[in-house]
């Protein structure tokens, strides 16, 4: 239920709030073997912080997060991919291009299955940019286009 307050927090651009409700969120579901609502929290924490401009913060919750993935739900496809699309945006934002590449390859064998509308902005986003830098004006058009389509 707090992953879904903090993502409405989120939608109404209340951050803060949204970052509070996350913190008392993973707090309670580190109680329990709440597993995949935990690596929702991952998932809605960066997207916070992402909205915020905290690259930094969002990028450490989404490594934290895909640790978290990777030792409870053995890597599960569709989590590990939300956290890789976002990770990919942030590595573009710092001109770390060869990463957001890898994390791109990731995330898009799982996204259009399993995101939400905020990782398949990212991803597509993320993927028409490194085409554009490629000078690739055509692809990067057809890529933004597709992703329209996703959501």
């Amino acid at each position: 239920m707090g992953n879904v307050l903090a993502f409405g927090h989120k939608t109404r651009g209340h951050i803060g709030r949204g970052l509070e409700v996350i913190n008392e969120t993973r707090q309670w579901l580190e109680q329990s073997e709440g597993y995949y609502a935990r690596a929702w929290t991952a998932y809605v924490e960066a997207v916070l912080y992402l909205k915020r401009g905290s690259y930094f913060d969002a990028r450490l919750a989404c490594t934290r997060g895909l640790d978290f993935i990777e030792r409870r739900l053995h890597g599960h496809p569709g989590q590990t991919g939300l956290l890789h699309a976002l990770l990919a945006g942030i590595c573009y934002e710092f001109d770390e291009i060869e990463q957001a590449i890898a994390h791109l390859e990731v995330a898009l064998s799982s996204v259009n299955e399993f995101a939400p509308a905020d990782a398949l902005i990212v991803a597509y986003l993320t993927q028409a940019r490194i085409q554009h830098l490629r000078h690739d004006e055509s692809g990067a058009l057809t890529i933004a286009e597709r992703g329209t389509g996703t959501w």
